[in-house]
């Protein structure tokens, strides 16, 4: 390929460089372009193992948040506690907490903690007939959101709880507006 780059630029360094540099450029998009698309693929199937042992369900837990008021309030509490804290930190803070061994053993207490929430994790009961639809988009919503990756969904956290924090809460709005 060199051979091929001098004889083009006709003893040229000028034209050599600027069709090294060419030749370069394209055969680094090439390579992001294959190492971009592996990487998607791997995290997707991580992702799909992920989602389908936890059971993380989205329509599930959406309906749980939205008709459980406490662990609504619980969770937004969470979050904005851990906006707060720095990345390396657990996302759920307990007095309890003993330093963990092996990953497999702060997985289990992560998963106690969030079954102690009320978060609806785990396979305790299978779906029957035509519920097995839902809970399969269910989860592919999960996979989908899982792998677009930690940076987006941090990024998205710190968005929401900036923008829960901007003005007044609506129970305060209501105090002044009887008053």
């Amino acid at each position: 390929m060199l051979l091929a780059l001098i004889d083009d630029a006709e003893d040229d360094i000028t034209k050599f460089r600027s069709n090294m540099e060419t030749w370069f450029n394209d055969a680094m998009a090439r390579v992001s372009g294959w190492y971009k698309r592996k990487t998607q693929l791997i995290i997707f199937f991580l992702a799909t193992v992920v989602t389908v042992l936890s059971n993380a369900d989205t329509i599930q837990i959406v309906r749980t948040l939205s008709n459980d008021s406490a662990l609504r309030e619980a969770l937004v509490a969470q979050a904005q506690e851990f906006a707060k804290q720095d990345a390396n930190k657990t996302l759920i803070p307990s007095q309890t907490l003993q330093p963990l061994q092996s990953p497999s053993e702060r997985i289990k207490q992560t998963m106690s903690e969030l079954g102690k929430l009320g978060i609806p994790l785990a396979w305790d009961v299978m779906p029957k007939g035509t519920e097995w639809v839902g809970k399969v988009f269910g989860l592919l919503l999960t996979v989908c959101a899982l792998s677009l990756g930690a940076p987006f969904w941090f990024d998205m956290l710190k968005k929401v709880v900036n923008i829960r924090a901007a003005g007044t809460s609506p129970a305060e709005s209501t105090k002044s507006s009887g008053s």
